[in-house]
This record gives structure tokens, sequence and C-alpha cells, in this order.
């Protein structure tokens, strides 16, 4: 009876564990997420590819091609003008160097969703604090529908 009391004890600790620590985000990486949601919001997509590295790679849904370099990825925002994201962290991890966020995104063009989906982050320490070095996102609404922008 001990032993399956403690198992059950240790199983609901790891359990407790393993959930919370999946739903933390890291601080400074809330903090990227946050100034790229606003800068995003806000038009500023200048501002939006900075937090990038300058030898970034974006994967974007349904496209043969990354999406290299700050020029790249500067002219891969304007098909987003007017449109707002939300972004939603699912979690991250930090290294000394190194870190990754993911979560979920939704696109608003008005009071309409178009488009939702995952995304997913690896970022890296450079002297000018976080940036993104890799972003991949993938649409959850089929290409049928209007998804994969």
């Amino acid at each position: 009876m001990r032993i399956g009391a403690a198992a059950a004890l240790l199983f609901g600790l790891s359990l407790a564990w393993t959930t919370s620590l999946t739903a933390q985000t890291p601080k400074p990486l809330e903090k990227l997420l946050e100034d790229w949601e606003a800068a995003f919001n806000a038009g500023e997509y200048e501002k939006t590819a900075a937090l990038y590295t300058t030898d970034a790679r974006r994967a974007p849904p349904d496209s043969p091609e990354l999406i290299s370099g700050p020029d790249e990825i500067l002219a891969g925002m304007a098909p987003f003008a007017g449109m707002t994201i939300k972004l939603t962290s699912a979690g991250g991890m930090l290294g000394e160097k190194h870190g990754s966020t993911w979560g979920s995104f939704e696109i608003w063009e008005g009071d309409q969703m178009v488009n939702k989906g995952r995304w997913m982050n690896v970022v890296t320490m450079t002297e000018g604090g976080w940036k993104i070095y890799r972003d991949i996102w993938n649409s959850s609404i089929p290409e049928e529908e209007g998804g994969c922008m």
C-alpha cells in the first residue's frame, strides 16, 4: 500500500512539474515576443525585422524557399499590412546563448480572423540582446479555406 501511495505521489508531482514547465516562457523571451507583436501591429515592420539576427531565416507555410536576412524578412511582412496578429506563448526554454519559444497565433483583418496556427522560434543572444534566429509557423486552416498566407 505504501509503494502505491508513494508512486501516486511521485506521479502527481512529476505531472505538476511537467505542466508548469511547459507553460512557462522565460521573461526575456516574453519581452521579445511582446516587442515583436507591438511593432508588427503598429505597422512598424522595420522595427519588427530588427528583432531578427542578420543571418536569420524564416520558414513560412507552403513556401519552397526560406526567407533569409533582414531585407527579405522586411519584404516578407508587406502582405500583412493592415492586419493584426495575436501571439500566445505556450512555453519556452532559455540557455546561456540560445533558447526557443513556441505557441499559437491568430491573424485578424478588421474583425475577421483570416488565419491561425502554431509557431516556433529559435533565439540567440546578441550584443543587442535576445533576437530571433529561426522562425517557423504553420497554419491550422486548410489552404482551401484561405490558410497558409
